[in-house]
């Protein structure tokens, strides 16, 4: 019987609890507009995930380390018939093993080389970022302005905004800042470093990518909603276009105005919140988690 190793059935429990979460959310929970609570639930659909795979993950081993070193029995003897018949059986189960054990241990060695890039990218990802970061200029209070910046974005505890945006109409320059300091209130950037440093688990999953872009675009839609406190619709939509044309990346460490989801956060704009009942939907998620 080929036996398999216990970190890749680790993962496929990580995967699977990963897979329930996303399917449940575009279902049920992806058109709603209870964005704090989006947003929780698929902070919970990953670190879930990585739990559900680390505590079986012991006991896997236990049992894989056993079956690796089967006890020693008595052996009876046998007519020679029987015994070269089962020599043969035990010949091509080992044979099988070992063809399994090989494969098995490339696939590791894959998935180990695709997180070990994943870790890497993120590392230069942050220190790049950090001498981004060291080129521009302080401000006011928490606010930061750079020539190499090109794009309004907002990281950890700071705004930087580009030295273009001077010449920008106060009153929109004043909604861009504060649609970035409300960023930094909802605590975000800590939710991109989470997501970041787990993508050296999951980043083979396409169901992952997904999570990922759909958190950062409920990131927005929180902030949107608190936006249009202060300015209608129309104006916010026009604004976010005017924006976004001129950045059309997106950075995975960081919220920065970009073309990504525009559409569909002008859309969200436009619905109306849906009912607090339909928060009781939420309560699925006990039994999953269970």
């Amino acid at each position: 019987m080929t036996t398999i190793h216990p970190i890749l059935i680790m993962l496929l429990e990580a995967n699977a609890v990963l897979a329930s979460f996303v399917l449940i959310y575009i279902i049920f929970f992806k058109k709603l507009t209870h964005f704090s609570l989006n947003r929780y639930l698929l902070l919970a659909a990953v670190a879930t995930s990585v739990l559900v795979g680390s505590i079986n993950y012991q006991h896997i081993e236990t049992v894989y380390v056993a079956i690796q070193t089967p006890e020693k029995t008595e052996v009876l003897e046998e007519p020679v018939l029987d015994t070269i018949a089962q020599s043969n059986i035990k010949a091509k189960d080992t044979i099988d093993q070992s063809f399994a054990d090989k494969a098995q241990n490339l696939l590791l060695l894959v998935l180990a080389l695709g997180a070990v890039f994943q870790l890497g990218k993120f590392t230069i990802g942050i220190l790049s970022l950090r001498s981004q970061i060291k080129q521009t200029q302080h401000l006011r209070d928490n606010l930061y302005v750079g020539e190499n910046i090109s794009s309004a974005f907002s990281f950890m505890n700071r705004v930087f905004l580009p030295r273009s945006y001077a010449t920008y109409n106060p009153k929109k320059l004043d909604v861009v800042i504060a649609h970035e300091q409300r960023h930094l209130d909802l605590k975000h950037s800590f939710d991109m470093l989470f997501l970041a440093i787990a993508k050296a688990l999951f980043w083979y999953n396409p169901l992952f990518t997904f999570l990922q872009n759909e958190l950062k675009t409920v990131h927005e839609f929180q902030v949107d909603e608190w936006v249009q406190t202060d300015i209608s619709v129309k104006d916010y939509s026009e604004l976010l276009m005017d924006l976004t044309m001129k950045n059309p990346v997106q950075n995975p460490l960081y919220q920065s105005f970009s073309m990504f989801g525009l559409k569909r956060r002008i859309g969200v704009m436009q619905l109306e919140n849906s009912s607090r009942i339909q928060k009781l939907k939420y309560l699925l998620f006990i039994p999953l988690v269970a």
